[in-house]
């Protein structure tokens, strides 16, 4: 949702980028959160700083390299809790910063409030250091005092970071003016395991302690001799956190597992780290063979073998191989453990005819070994393909087509090629060809579904290709299956179907339903219809459906006959593959009569006792009754048209019949004869008023006028649709 928002809002700001407000980086800065370099970008947190400016909080956040954030589609997003709490969910106020281009653009989204503020920020994209500021009545923090913590965030899914400062996610205390807590020199971990550390290799690990109060606190740092630490004193300003790197040179100590100490020592508090680790032997590079001999091979074919390369003693060993021949690859190139086995393969394709001779050279911190590698490679002719796999096909749907494949002799020499079948199913168009030098010819091959008697089967054979050099066979699999016939009910995906309709008295019910086979083989179908309750007639025969085959099921009902309610049948299909009952009900109807009223001057009017509310009320122009278009259309259920012809032209229709009007005009076509108006339509304050009594009877409507209320009751049977 956020992310959506700060889009949106983004394309808002993009003509204000250029004149955002540069924040000065002033003296009095504090440091809230520090971070080591662990990013693989650029924008990479180091420090971030807060100072109380008066009307503002400012702040400050150092990069370890530079602040490029729209090259890689990122923002940098700090959280606020003005609670003062370590949780990142308590957090209420959080701010991102992107990059477009060269400028920069600062949000602060309050997220009780749900509101964006747009806020002044410095930063750009070759520098380390950036600064923004929040006004104090936007970013209100009434104990002068808020937890934050740092990310760098991609912008399409803020929720995925690259960089988090600090590493644990916690909110990390700036405290203002007020009465301060105890002043307590604190240390994140009593602990620090190096592990294993490679021979002559130099680590480091980051201590973390930090101020807790307010007042400076003055940290003396010692460290055991078979240890280094960066620095040997420092000092804490207020809720300052601060880092010492403890350093391990394997380059100077002996082969061993190593306890070693770092005190801490302060007018606040005391604290001493134990440090692990163990200080591993020099690599020792070993190989299981001396060289690698293919011997005698043919082009085309694929070879491989191992090698084995690992470290005689304990530890990790930074490998690289490389290999001189491109007549052979290598499964590994390189590795940093402790050995690897790394699969050799002869891949001679491409390579020349004769004997191939290469090298594997390994180099590692261990030493370095060379490898000979040898083969002879023998004329050879080329498959193409190199296999032919038809998968999962179904006997009754399957078109068998000839394959092609192609046959290359790579020899100087004419070369004369004997082809076989392993497999009577497989049916070959050669049996003897004859290449000349170079030479690729087209061949064919089909399958023989007569030798093919089994279904549900994988069959699997080859083609065998024998030269004077070699024999290749090109492998040919089929899986076979045959379905049995299966009875669908295409209507619908209702495991029991059925079927609902309704018709007016005196239409005719009727509707065809779909059955198929979806199944193989071929499927022996009958049908029967239940005639208690009514005369349902059925109107197809017994039939057979070969694989995907459809059938249309007829089935219907005279109305004429018969008094309004609901009849009910069952449409029996049996098949041997399933059976379906199908109830069937159809509901006959009585036709409707609609009943309109309306009061000359009144815009209240009645369709079937339901009160409706009219546009305009009905008038008397030269004794005829006009009511509004809109009216009469829905009271008549008919369709309206309006062209803009003349003043409007207005065609209407209800069941078979048809009229037009034109507005101004009183000559009007009912079903395309000229009809006479005794007044033609008009519009009057914006609606279209039409002759109700013309409208009414050309509809086969009845028309009762009661004078004394001056009330027109119109009696309308619905016309009866052709289904």
């Amino acid at each position: 949702m956020l992310a959506k928002k700060v889009i949106v809002f983004f394309l808002t700001f993009v003509l204000s980028l250029l004149f955002t407000t540069n924040i000065r980086a002033d003296d009095g800065w504090t440091e809230v959160i520090s971070d080591p370099k662990e990013s693989p970008f650029t924008a990479d947190i180091r420090y971030v700083y807060a100072r109380d400016d008066g009307k503002n909080w400012s702040f400050k956040v150092v990069s370890w390299d530079d602040w490029k954030l729209s090259r890689n589609g990122l923002g940098l997003q700090l959280y606020f809790n003005t609670s003062c709490t370590t949780k990142l969910k308590d957090s209420d106020y959080t701010i991102l910063i992107f990059g477009e281009g060269s400028s920069y653009t600062g949000l602060l989204y309050d997220m009780f409030a749900d509101e964006f503020y747009e806020i002044d920020c410095d930063f750009n994209a070759n520098n380390a250091t950036g600064t923004f500021s929040i006004a104090k009545n936007i970013l209100k923090a009434p104990e002068r005092s808020f937890t934050i913590n740092s990310y760098v965030v991609y912008l399409n899914d803020l929720s995925y970071y690259t960089d988090a400062a600090p590493d644990d996610q916690s909110m990390v205390l700036f405290k203002g003016s007020d009465q301060p807590p105890e002043t307590k020199l604190i240390v994140t971990t009593k602990t620090l395991d190096f592990g294993e550390v490679r021979w002559r290799g130099n680590e480091s690990l980051p201590l973390l302690f930090e101020n807790q109060g307010e007042k400076t606190i003055h940290v003396e740092i010692t460290a055991s001799p078979n240890i280094r630490i960066s620095k040997k004193s420092t000092s804490l300003k207020e809720y300052e956190e601060s880092y010492v790197d403890v350093i391990v040179n394997a380059g100077s100590l002996e082969i061993g597992t190593y306890q070693e100490t770092v005190e801490l020592k302060s007018d606040y508090g005391d604290e001493i780290i134990q440090v692990y680790f163990e200080v591993l032997p020099k690599p020792v590079l070993a190989i299981d063979v001396e060289n690698i001999n293919f011997g005698e091979c043919y082009r085309g074919e694929v070879l491989k073998t191992k090698i084995h390369v690992y470290n005689k003693v304990k530890g990790p060993m930074r490998v690289n191989i490389k290999k001189d021949g491109d007549w052979f690859r290598l499964s590994e190139t390189e590795f940093d453990e402790n050995g690897k086995y790394i699969d050799v393969y002869l891949t001679t394709k491409n390579a020349d005819f004769g004997s191939l001779k290469g090298e594997i050279r390994i180099d590692s911190d261990g030493g370095y070994e060379r490898i000979p590698v040898e083969a002879n490679l023998l004329s050879s002719f080329v498959l193409n393909p190199t296999s032919i796999e038809y998968g999962e096909v179904d006997f009754d749907h399957f078109e068998n087509e000839a394959i092609q494949y192609t046959l290359q002799n790579n020899t100087d020499k004419t070369l004369k090629v004997q082809i076989t079948n392993s497999e009577s199913w497989i049916q070959c168009a050669n049996t003897t060809i004859t290449l000349r030098e170079g030479e690729t010819k087209d061949l064919k091959m089909l399958l023989n579904m007569s030798e093919m008697k089994e279904m549900n089967k994988r069959y699997q054979g080859s083609i065998v290709f024998e030269s004077e050099y070699d024999v290749i066979e090109l492998p040919v699999s089929i899986h076979l299956t045959q379905t049995p016939p299966m009875l669908k009910w295409m209507e619908s995906d209702d495991k029991k179907p059925s079927y609902k309709a309704s018709i007016y008295q005196g239409q005719s019910f009727e509707h065809s339903f779909k059955i198929s086979n979806c199944g193989s083989g071929e499927l022996d179908v009958d049908f029967s219809i239940d005639k208690s309750e009514a005369n349902f007639r059925l109107f197809t025969r017994p039939c057979k459906l070969k694989a995907g085959e459809c059938e249309d099921i007829l089935v219907k009902l005279d109305s004429r006959s018969l008094e309004i309610g609901t009849y009910k049948t069952t449409l029996c299909i049996t098949s041997n593959g399933g059976n379906l009952k199908v109830p069937i009900e159809v509901e006959i109807l009585e036709i409707p009569v609609v009943i309109i009223t309306l009061t000359i001057g009144s815009a209240i009017a009645t369709i079937n006792d339901e009160v409706i509310m009219l546009d305009e009320a009905p008038y008397i122009q030269k004794g005829t009754t006009m009511v509004p278009l809109r009216f009469v259309g829905e009271a008549f259920s008919a369709e309206i048209e309006w062209k803009n012809i003349g003043k409007g032209r207005i065609i209407m229709k209800a069941g078979e019949n048809t009229i037009q009007l034109d507005i101004g005009k009183t000559v009007a076509l009912i079903n395309g004869e000229p009809k006479l108006l005794p007044v033609a339509p008009e519009i009057k304050s914006g609606r279209t008023f039409v002759p109700l009594r013309f409208i009414g009877e050309s509809f086969g409507a009845t028309i009762d006028w009661d004078g004394k209320v001056q009330m027109i009751t119109i009696t309308y049977t619905m016309p009866i649709p052709q289904e």
